[in-house]
């Protein structure tokens, strides 16, 4: 049926039509109203899909580098394997909004004997962005993030402040952006 004739159809919503609600919806979802960056307003008004959203944006920028990428979907310990330097690597996403008056980003049940990447989506008021860690990151969250034992899903949590770095870094390179020179000197 052309896109024409679906237009005949009474009650047919069309993509004009969509595309004027969801920015009206996104506009006025958020009550603080602090996410000016498409993307980022997206990504909030999922709400809990934001994690998932988060893992299919991290494998789509590694195809997009050229990789081999699969997400995995179900109850693995890591999210995304990724095809570098001739090997699978498996690749932890962990995705988390701004908020608060500090403006940090606080990731949660993170398992660092889990993975070989750990990659953390910032959803920011006017950006999203991506960093890559490996093993100087998994010692510095498990040296620093707080143990989570009360949840009925172990891990540690750290939280970043609003320039996506962590104070006690201190000068140790552990987080950098994702790009496809980051991730080969990690691997």
């Amino acid at each position: 049926m052309s896109h024409e004739a679906q237009n005949q159809i009474p009650g047919f919503v069309s993509q004009r039509v969509f595309q004027k609600a969801n920015q009206k919806y996104n506009e006025s979802s958020r009550q603080d109203g602090k996410f000016s960056d498409p993307v980022s307003r997206e990504m909030i008004a999922s709400g809990e899909a934001k994690g998932t959203k988060g893992e299919y944006i991290v494998a789509e920028m590694l195809a997009e580098m050229g990789y081999e990428v699969m997400v995995i979907l179900g109850k693995k310990s890591y999210d995304v394997k990724a095809k570098i330097k001739g090997k699978w690597r498996r690749i932890e996403v962990k995705t988390a909004g701004q908020k608060g008056r500090s403006h940090q980003f606080g990731f949660c049940f993170i398992k660092t004997n889990r993975y070989d990447l750990l990659a953390t989506v910032f959803v920011g008021y006017d950006y999203t962005s991506v960093q890559i860690s490996g093993e100087e990151g998994k010692k510095f969250i498990d040296r620093i993030g707080n143990l989570s034992k009360k949840t009925k899903r172990p891990g540690r949590t750290i939280s970043f402040n609003q320039w996506r770095t962590h104070c006690k870094l201190q000068g140790l390179e552990a987080f950098f952006d994702m790009t496809k020179k980051n991730i080969e000197r990690l691997v």
